[in-house]
Parts: C-alpha cells; sequence; structure tokens
C-alpha cells in the first residue's frame, strides 16, 4: 500500500510540474555584450526581477523610461543599487536636450527606480519665468551654469554665452523620478553626478545621471515549482500582501538582495537557535488524473497542512519582521516605542488630530516637554501599514523648509509609528480654503 501511495504521489508531482506555465523566481542575468547585468535588474521576462525590467540593445544596457524614452545606462554599481545613465545631450547644435519631445527624463514611479540626490541639473535656455518660479535654484549673473556653457565647447557652440541658466541638486519629490524641460522653462540640460562646483569646469566629470533602485524582495511565486532556482527556499504567504505568496528563506538561511540568493545565517553557526524545517509540498491533482488520485491528493495535502500549519505561522512572523526591518532602518534619536506611545497617552482618543483612510495622527508631549505628532497605521489595514513604510523611504530622501519634519519611527509595534515635529495652527487645506490667508499670488510663489 505505501508503494502505491508513493506512486501515486510522484505522478501528482510530475503532472504539477507538466502542467507549470512558467517559473517565477529567476536567476542573474547573463551579461549583455560584455556587460554584466547585476540582480535584480533583468533583460528578459526568463531572468531577475520583472519589475527591475532594463533593455539589452547592441551588447548596451538601457533603462526605460516613459514616453517610449530610453537612456544609455554607463555603469552599475550593485552593492549600492546605483546606476548611471547618459543625458541624451544637445539635438542638432540647438540649445535644446535630444529627449525635449518627451520633455526631460521621467521615470515610471510604479517601478522601483528613482534619482538620487547626487546629481547637479545645469538647465539652459530658461525663461524669465523660471528665475521667479524657482528660486531656489541659482540663476543668477554669476551662476557656474555661464561658466559651464563658455567653457565648454559642445554647450557654447548649441547654446552661446548669452543664454539664461541655472543649476540646482536632485533630491526631494519635486525631482525624484524626473528632470524636467519644456518650452516656456528649460528646453536643454545636463546632469553630472557629485560635482564639485567649485572645480574648473575642464575637471567636471562626464555628464551623468544617478538612478538607485530599492533592494528587491523575495521572488513571488505560486507554487513551489516556482522557487527552484532559488535554493533553500520554500513558497509561503506573503504576510504583508494578501493573497501573494513569495520564495521565503528556510531556517538556517537569510534572503540576500543583493545577489538574489538564500545565504548561510552566520547567527545559526554560532549557536543559534535555528533549525531546518523538512520541506513538505501540498499536491494538487490534475484534471486528468483518476478521482482516485484526486482523493489521494487531496488527503495527503490536508495531512501535510494540519502538519505544517503551526510552523508555517511562526515562520510567516519572522519573514514579516525581517521585511520591516529591511524597509525602515532610520534612527529614533534615542525614542522608545514605550516612551512615544506614553506621550500620547496610550493613543487616547482625546489626542487625536485626524484620521484618513489608511492611519490616524496623534499628539505626544514627551518627558522634556517636547510636542510631537505621531502618525500610526490602522490596526489590520496591511495598506496602512505598507503606506507608513513607503512614506518612510521618501520622506528620507526629502530635505525642505516647508515640509514637516521626520523625526524617526519605531517598527516594533504591530501597528508602525511615525515621529514628526509638530505643527500648529491648523492643517493646510484650513488655510487654502477657510481662512482666506493665501491669495491666488501667495500659491503660486508657494509651489
Amino acid at each position: 500500500m505505501e508503494t502505491v501511495m508513493l506512486l501515486i504521489m510522484l505522478i501528482l508531482t510530475v503532472a504539477m510540474v507538466s502542467c507549470s506555465r512558467h517559473v517565477i523566481a529567476k536567476p542573474r542575468c547573463p551579461n549583455c555584450g560584455s556587460t554584466p547585468v547585476p540582480y535584480p535588474l533583468s533583460t528578459d521576462p526568463g531572468c531577475g526581477d520583472p519589475l527591475y525590467r532594463v533593455s539589452c540593445k547592441a551588447g548596451k544596457l538601457w533603462l526605460d523610461a516613459l514616453n517610449e524614452s530610453s537612456y544609455l545606462i554607463a555603469s552599475t554599481n550593485p552593492l549600492t543599487q546605483r546606476l548611471i545613465v547618459r543625458p541624451p545631450g544637445f539635438t542638432n547644435n540647438t540649445c535644446m536636450s535630444a529627449d525635449f519631445r518627451s520633455q526631460g527624463i521621467h521615470l515610471d514611479s510604479n517601478l522601483p527606480f528613482n534619482i538620487t540626490s547626487s546629481n547637479t541639473i545645469i538647465n539652459m535656455n530658461c525663461s524669465e519665468s523660471v528665475i521667479q518660479l524657482y528660486t531656489a535654484r541659482n540663476c543668477s549673473s554669476t551662476s557656474r551654469c555661464h561658466d559651464y556653457i563658455r567653457e565648454n565647447a559642445i554647450a557654447k557652440a548649441s547654446c552661446g554665452i548669452t543664454t539664461t541658466c541655472c543649476w540646482f541638486t536632485t533630491g526631494g519629490s519635486a525631482n525624484e523620478f524626473s528632470v524636467r524641460i519644456r518650452e516656456d522653462r528649460c528646453s536643454a540640460y545636463q546632469s553630472f553626478v557629485n560635482l564639485d562646483l567649485a572645480s574648473p569646469v575642464s575637471k567636471w566629470p562626464e555628464p551623468g545621471l544617478e538612478v538607485e533602485w530599492l533592494l528587491p524582495r523575495e521572488p513571488v511565486c505560486e507554487t513551489a515549482v516556482n522557487c527552484q532556482y532559488l535554493r533553500n527556499s520554500m513558497c509561503l504567504q506573503d504576510p504583508i500582501s494578501a493573497g501573494k505568496k513569495r520564495c521565503y528563506c528556510r531556517a538556517g538561511f537569510r534572503w540576500d538582495p543583493i545577489n538574489g540568493v538564500c545565504l548561510v545565517d552566520r547567527k545559526c553557526q554560532k549557536g543559534g537557535s535555528c533549525h531546518r524545517h523538512k520541506r513538505k509540498t501540498p499536491l494538487i491533482a490534475g484534471s486528468a488524473l483518476s478521482a482516485g488520485a484526486m482523493l489521494l491528493g487531496i488527503s495527503f495535502t490536508v495531512l501535510v497542512y494540519k502538519n505544517n500549519r503551526r510552523r508555517r505561522g511562526e515562520l510567516a512572523k519572522v519573514c514579516l519582521s525581517n521585511v520591516r526591518e529591511r524597509i525602515i532602518n532610520v534612527s529614533s534619536n534615542g525614542l522608545t516605542c514605550k516612551e512615544i506611545t506614553k506621550a500620547t497617552n496610550n493613543f487616547s482618543r482625546d489626542n487625536l488630530l485626524g484620521s484618513g483612510g489608511f492611519g490616524e495622527v496623534f499628539k505626544g508631549i514627551l518627558y522634556d516637554g517636547t510636542i510631537i505628532a505621531i502618525k500610526r497605521a490602522k490596526a489590520g489595514n496591511t495598506k496602512g501599514i505598507d503606506q507608513i513604510m513607503n512614506e518612510v523611504r521618501i520622506l528620507l530622501q526629502v530635505k525642505h523648509r516647508c515640509l514637516v519634519k521626520l523625526l524617526g519611527c519605531c517598527v516594533e509595534l504591530e501597528q508602525p509609528l511615525l515621529v514628526f515635529e509638530y505643527i500648529s495652527n491648523g492643517t493646510l487645506f484650513d488655510h487654502l480654503h477657510n481662512t482666506g490667508c493665501f491669495g491666488e499670488k501667495s500659491v503660486v510663489k508657494l509651489v
């Protein structure tokens, strides 16, 4: 009888493998010509992480942007998750960038790429309105952009020495995904990475725009078969995204997002409590098999499910903790979650400042009298937790006098917390719509 059951299980496994349409967990992509393609960049649906797609054309890597535009990737650094693309230059010796029709570089905000704060942008052929609207940009007569146009042969031939120009550094929500140009603002641009403006123009680096990518999560899977390329992993429910599964590393291993592999966890080798779980995969009978094989397969599935339910629940909690630690890694200025909770009187409704679809904001007073505002995701709302984690990632890159300052965060609790400086005098909505403090000219200047 045992021999018969093993034979049926083997048949079911083969049927499941043959019916699987595609493998979702994928290895690193092959070189593009002589250029290595680091994980998670993907040049083909069969390799890398499809969210991190790039193109391989004639042995060169290209980053695809919106409006059907692409930019040559000059270099990649998987250790820092950075790549540098080449700006397109000028169009036919005119003071207009080659990507003028697409209004500059526009990355897809739904993909895990964004422009870093290490770029210095030189805008050329700008209108007078730019000087009035964008006061943060250096558009003065002594701006270094004039030196660049005078001393760079290509810029001088394309724009002449009398053009209005500006320079600014990237960073913040305004240019996190784009460097804009248009006819009524500036029609041309050039970009430099880690530029020292005090150095002579002849010493400036080759033009480039630095883009970073987020560290990838574990590959998505549907069944255990999808995880065959990721050794020492198992297909489990994603604790953050309902209805989605991922190839999580087995106990004793940890996910390496840089190389896309499961590495041996050194903590386990040093006497930790890690132990390897025996892999047991529920088997689903195919429609072509007999009714008897289907019943045996279902019985086997129920048995495995009961035996592994407790252990998988524990592993899911560990996965959720790891995901949070990987996404959020900021200092809370010495504040503990207990102190933050105490500052709000255990999130008393008397301290509630406002609420939205995904979270609530409370007023808090620290032990030294400092007033703070704490944002907390609503209980049981996974979208709210995702939004707060994404908000931390964005706010860490944004520094502006008109934006509320992020003081820290707490991820030890079930509901993540963000700690902001407290700004009194009501909300921006009240000022715009109720008090009448802002006239039309004031709003335009603020924007």
